[in-house]
């Protein structure tokens, strides 16, 4: 499969992930992880362009083109290998994976992150394929090529962004609390989206920045001796009660599934 030009960064090969999950957003969630802890090594065989990740399918927003995904069927976020769909990707797999070869670029990867470049280890995932309880998954994603190590870049970023801070009322706290600048919101359902995020420096809490409208957010409600917010309130809980419990429960949904916070 020919590659691009080799930009700043550039997409590479397509490789895939092959998971055993009970789901689709199972399949998913392994997938990206297998991915994650993949050596760097494995990824960039290039001397040229060293550093490398794999971006998942399903980070794509539309359809991969045709030049990123040639020689390939088509690639959805994941599919089951029982399927035709994703018994086609994994046949795509094999036959471009180039077996024995000692510089080959892996295509297929374990959902430990391992890559599967001779025959022995394929036939030992078929193996247990054969033996699971649960289906098989592969997981498509795309190579993404650095001429400079973007975690270097990463760490240089959250360092600069981490000196910034300010205070803000923790809901988990119950009290103002110093909280730190992370990122933006990467939730694409969600109304809020690209709201700077900042975390309690206390208890970890995320909560979004507020806005000019949100003037009361960040105060702590205050009362008459005796008198609570469910006494003012009654048993309804009030807008800014419901966003918050939203973006709380999208977010814990989110760190369950992958391991991380959904911030860009």
């Amino acid at each position: 499969m020919q590659e691009a030009t080799v930009e700043p960064w550039s997409f590479g090969r397509v490789v895939i992930a092959v998971v055993e999950a009970n789901s689709d957003y199972h399949a998913r969630a392994l997938g990206a992880a297998a991915f994650s802890i993949a050596s760097e090594g494995d990824l960039a065989r290039d001397f040229d362009v060293p550093y490398a990740e794999v971006m998942p399918r399903a980070e794509l927003n539309s359809e991969p083109s045709r030049t990123l995904a040639k020689g390939w069927p088509n690639l959805p976020p994941e599919a089951s290998v029982d399927h035709p769909e994703g018994r086609a990707i994994l046949e795509a797999a094999v036959k471009a994976t180039d077996w024995g070869a000692p510089d080959a670029e892996p295509i297929i990867y374990r959902e430990d992150g391992t890559p599967l470049t001779n025959s022995t280890a394929y036939e030992a995932l078929s193996a247990a394929m054969n033996l699971a309880e649960d289906d098989y998954w592969v997981v498509p994603g795309f190579v993404k090529r650095y001429e400079i190590d973007p975690d270097g870049d990463a760490v240089t970023r959250m360092v600069s962004e981490s000196s910034v801070e300010y205070e803000y009322y923790c809901r988990t706290c119950a009290d103002m609390r110093t909280h730190t600048h992370i990122e933006t919101d990467g939730f694409t359902s969600h109304p809020y989206m690209d709201r700077p995020i900042w975390v309690c420096n206390n208890c970890c809490q995320p909560r979004h920045e507020p806005t000019t409208d949100d003037s009361g957010e960040d105060t702590p409600d205050h009362f008459p001796d005796g008198l609570t917010k469910d006494d003012a309130h009654g048993n309804d809980p009030t807008p800014e009660d419901l966003a918050d419990r939203e973006f709380e429960e999208q977010v814990e949904t989110y760190q369950e599934r992958l391991g991380t916070y959904p911030w860009k």
